[in-house]
């Protein structure tokens, strides 16, 4: 992708739905039903790494698996509606996966798995940017080895791609709004 794709992109949110979409659209086509199928087959990767995260989280039982289920309502639904939530779900739980086991293992690629998927999730859907304030709260407070205070340079590393988006666009939305 060029800089003038980016800096073109017609929709409200960064490019990177855009950009699997059109990955997407050169292998198997640009007709309206192979572009459903793809975000049908990311909301099915969705629902597979919901599984794993909830195993992840150890839920114990039903009523646990049904307060993380209830918060993602639209999920099943929307998903196929409004075609980015998938893409956003998807890097948020691989996000969430990665950091977990870097929480629980200390696994060191676990962080980086973690950086990456974060790095993605927010040239998705810029608003999670939020999602990086706890874990530099995590980082800096919580864990006391000076080595995992390292990793707070690797998660701010994870910022760089949405803030060329924003001084690309001048802002968070693109140029047509």
């Amino acid at each position: 992708y060029s800089n003038d794709s980016i800096r073109n992109v017609s929709a409200a949110k960064p490019p990177m739905f855009f950009i699997v979409l059109d990955l997407f659209g050169k292998c198997f086509g640009y007709k309206l039903l192979t572009l459903r199928l793809c975000v049908f087959l990311i909301s099915m990767m969705t629902l597979i790494l919901w599984y794993f995260l909830s195993k992840k989280l150890e839920l114990r039982n039903l009523f646990d698996a049904f307060l993380m289920f209830i918060a993602l309502p639209h999920l099943l639904i929307l998903s196929f509606m409004v075609l980015t939530d998938s893409l956003t779900m998807f890097f948020l739980f691989l996000f969430l996966l990665f950091f977990i086991d870097y929480i629980k293992n200390n696994n060191r690629f676990s962080v980086l798995m973690s950086v990456i998927a974060l790095a993605l999730l927010l040239v998705t859907r810029q608003n999670l940017a939020v999602f990086i304030f706890p874990v530099f709260v995590y980082l800096a407070v919580q864990k006391k080895n000076s080595f995992d205070k390292k990793y707070l340079s690797l998660y701010a590393l994870s910022l760089v791609p949405i803030i060329y988006c924003f001084f690309v666009w001048k802002g968070f939305l693109g140029p047509s709004f």
